[in-house]
């Protein structure tokens, strides 16, 4: 798949790249730093413009009133500055996204945003552990479909051009047998349009954690560490999205 190749490519390179950007931050070469961010995060900022895109659909925030390139050039800024707390080269790109994420949102908090709405993300998650289930079934054609359609124009643009698969919705998980099941019983297609049309009646937190996991192959403490969602709510909206995938198959 090559859009997911290029995500992990550049996660690569982004550890890569960690010792020069400390060499050129050393040297107080400011451009080069930037230069060489450039190159590194358009990954990143895809997960910005479609967090932002979400947020706008979901009626919390105004559209058009947040511009994606500021929140990047804060990023830069803070990456500068506090590179050297990552620690690690593995840690870099986990790190970016958690930074993008805490600058979005402080962003949007301080400037009157219901601040609730992020206070209560783990509360939220935990009472609506089920609020996944049951949002797909199959028609008398065979086809995938919504219980409760909605109007196509609001697929994330990441899910127009990326085709979700059986292995990565399930890279986690240690039942070989399960996953090769439903790769018997599930047409590519079906699948990639089952997890399209999950993500597509999924809460803002809950497509961000569908997106960490599959797009970006972060593991479950890396998302919360991106999310500041805790470990175990993380798990439960990965669960769910499993669970709907095999209930396609009609094995409950």
């Amino acid at each position: 798949m090559e859009v997911k190749k290029l995500f992990l490519d550049r996660k690569i390179r982004i550890s890569k790249s960690y010792l020069q950007l400390i060499e050129y931050k050393k040297q107080d070469y400011r451009d080069k730093f930037n230069d060489l961010m450039d190159i590194l995060l358009p990954e990143i900022k895809e997960y910005a413009e479609n967090w932002l895109g979400r947020a706008e659909i979901a009626h919390h925030i105004e559209k058009g009133k947040y511009k994606v390139e500021d929140f990047m050039g804060e990023l830069y800024i803070a990456t500068y500055d506090h590179i050297e707390e990552t620690l690690e080269d593995k840690r870099l790109y986990v790190w970016m996204l958690g930074k993008i994420n805490q600058i979005m949102e402080d962003k949007i908090v301080d400037d009157s945003f219901d601040s609730t709405f992020f206070k209560s993300i783990n509360e939220y998650v935990e009472q609506e552990q089920s609020s996944m289930d049951e949002r797909l079934t199959v028609n008398d054609e065979g086809e995938v479909v919504l219980e409760d359609s909605l109007d196509d124009t609001m697929n994330d643009k990441a899910d127009k051009k990326y085709r979700y698969t059986v292995d990565e919705a399930f890279v986690d998980h240690d039942d070989n047998d399960i996953i090769e099941n439903l790769n018997k019983q599930l047409k590519p297609e079906d699948v990639d349009s089952a997890i399209r049309r999950i993500i597509q009646t999924s809460t803002l937190q809950e497509k961000s954690i569908i997106d960490l996991y599959i797009v970006h192959s972060l593991s479950i403490v890396e998302i919360s560490e991106v999310t500041k969602i805790e470990s175990k709510n993380v798990q439960i909206v990965i669960s769910q999205l499993q669970r709907n995938i095999v209930q396609l198959t009609g094995d409950n």
